[in-house]
């Protein structure tokens, strides 16, 4: 876990006591593990409108939508840097800020499992990338404690989904995603971590890359 102060940035659409829309926009400070800044910056913008809905401006108005705009993270160096770019999550500014080291290319085809010869990195979302969906359509299996793996017996690999949130059950929000090979952790990560990787590689950004970006292809 690697928390981080951040600034989170939202813009609200609101009908007001007299039932017009406006559209208005907050910033508020949070700590969020840099692991899952996305998903956790996300849980914060919805209590943050729970509570204002009962003590505060949203209070005898009605929120249409919230939208996350820009999370700013704050660094122990005194940095101050964008974790979004044009609304959507910067993958490399967040590598840029973590202490943990990035995600390699072995890691990647560790951290993703095969389906009917597609491979898969995010269990939890339907192939077309559209649905939420539960990983036993690709083949894993719930343990009782709640935890998905599939084993690989070709590779002689198990892939594992956990909560990185005790008590809670496993969702692609709070999934830490771990390989084992003979009972030992060979790689292991949040899937959203997982899922900004992949991503960062179909933009062509190289996640090892320190400085300027440059292609890479997983297999090259």
């Amino acid at each position: 876990m690697q928390l981080m102060n951040v600034s989170i940035n939202v813009a609200f659409s609101v009908l007001d006591e007299s039932g017009q829309n406006r559209t208005l926009a907050d910033s508020f400070y949070a700590r969020v593990d840099l692991n899952r800044w996305l998903s956790e910056s996300n849980q914060e913008v919805r209590d943050y409108c729970e509570r204002e809905a009962k003590h505060g401006w949203l209070k005898d108005k009605t929120l249409l939508s919230s939208i996350l705009t820009n999370v700013l993270a704050h660094t122990s160096d005194g940095r101050h840097v964008k974790l979004m770019k044009d609304g959507y999550p910067d993958w490399s500014a967040a590598q840029g800020v973590s202490n943990e080291p990035a995600l390699t290319q072995q890691d990647l085809e560790l951290l993703s499992s095969t389906h009917e010869d597609c491979a898969i990195h995010n269990p939890f979302l339907s192939e077309c990338g559209r649905f939420a969906c539960t990983p036993d359509i690709y083949g894993f299996t719930q343990r009782g404690d709640g935890a998905w793996f599939k084993l690989d017996a070709e590779n002689e690999r198990e892939l594992v989904y956990t909560s990185a949130i005790e008590g809670k059950a496993v969702t692609a929000e709070n999934a830490w995603v771990t390989c084992y090979q003979e009972g030992q952790a060979v790689a292991s990560a949040s899937l959203e971590r997982v899922r900004g990787a992949f991503d960062m590689v179909a933009q062509g950004i190289d996640p090892l890359a320190p400085g300027p970006t440059k292609a890479m292809e997983l297999g090259g």
